[in-house]
């Protein structure tokens, strides 16, 4: 298989470090990888790894537009809308770190009620291979 590499700078930088000192330099020629070289590599090493999150709705939730957070130390790190009928919302986080999941909830109807934000959290290690992580979604009034 012919591995074409369009607009490469001179110099590829290999995954499978945190250390750039530390990576592989792997030289582009032409645009191609020389001799039997691939960019394939174990997917199981990555750095970062997918977090599948759902929510478990409450009777006012249609009361809400949701926003799945993943937190760290209290601050946002990455943050997705979720859309009722959806089966789960992607984040990614640093594999072995653990992170605490929070919603926040925007009021459909501002000027009836007041914005949703939940002091409960789901606690996880970001880790390949984890399962869908439900987050209970609040009752807010």
């Amino acid at each position: 298989m012919e591995t074409r590499l369009s607009d490469a700078p001179n110099d590829f930088f290999y995954p499978g470090t945190y250390d750039r000192g530390k990576a592989e330099i792997i030289p582009i020629v032409n645009h191609m990888l020389p001799g039997e070289r691939s960019l394939d590599f174990n997917l199981d090493q990555f750095t970062l790894v997918p977090i599948k999150v759902s929510v478990d709705l409450s009777a006012t939730s249609d009361r809400y537009m949701w926003r799945v957070q993943l937190l760290q130390s209290d601050r946002i790190v990455t943050e997705r809308n979720w859309t009722k009928g959806d089966r789960f919302t992607l984040l990614y986080g640093v594999r072995g770190v653990t992170y605490s999941l929070s919603l926040y909830g925007w009021s459909a109807r501002p000027l009836e009620y007041q914005d949703c934000r939940p002091r409960v959290t789901v606690k996880i290690t970001a880790k390949p291979g984890l399962p869908v992580i439900t987050v209970p979604a609040p009752s807010c009034q």
